[in-house]
C-alpha cells in the first residue's frame, strides 16, 4: 500500500454507480487516491477543480459525452494516461475497434478486482504503454 503522500491520482469515469462504486473500493483498498464521476461533464469539472490526475479510467459509452471524447478533451492540457473500460466487444462498436487496432488501453467488463489492480500498476508503472496518445 502507498503512502498517502506519493500515491497515484486516479479519475474514475463510469456512469454505473454499483460499478463505479465497487471500482473505487477496489482501487481505495489498493493505496490509490480515487476520485469519482458519473459522466463527462463531471469529471471535466473533476479536473478543473483537482487535477492533474495520473491516470483516467473511463468507461467507453457515457452518457453525453463518449470516452474517447472526454480523453481528447481532458488532454487538452497535457498528455495523459487512459484505460477505457467497456463491456462491448470490439468488433461491436466502431469506436472501441479502432482504440483496439491503435493499441489503446483497454479492460473488457466484466474483470476481476485482481486484473484491475495489475493493469492500473502496469500503465502507472510504464511496463504497459499504450501507442495511442491523445495531443
Amino acid at each position: 500500500m502507498n503512502d498517502a503522500s506519493d500515491a497515484k491520482r486516479i479519475l474514475l469515469v463510469e456512469d454505473n454507480a454499483t460499478l463505479r462504486e465497487l471500482t473505487q473500493t477496489i482501487l481505495d483498498f489498493s493505496g490509490f487516491v480515487v476520485l469519482p464521476a458519473k459522466d463527462g461533464a463531471e469529471a471535466l469539472s473533476l479536473m478543473q477543480s483537482a487535477g492533474p490526475f495520473d491516470l483516467v479510467i473511463t468507461d467507453l459509452v457515457l452518457p453525453g459525452i463518449s470516452g474517447i471524447q472526454l480523453a481528447d478533451q481532458l488532454s487538452a492540457s497535457g498528455p495523459i494516461k487512459v484505460l477505457f473500460v467497456s463491456g462491448y466487444k470490439a468488433d461491436e462498436v466502431m469506436s472501441l475497434q479502432e482504440l483496439v487496432e491503435r493499441g489503446a488501453s483497454f479492460l473488457s467488463k466484466p474483470f476481476t478486482a485482481a486484473t484491475l489492480r495489475v493493469r492500473v500498476e502496469a500503465l502507472l508503472n510504464g511496463s504497459e504503454s499504450p501507442r495511442l496518445t491523445f495531443k
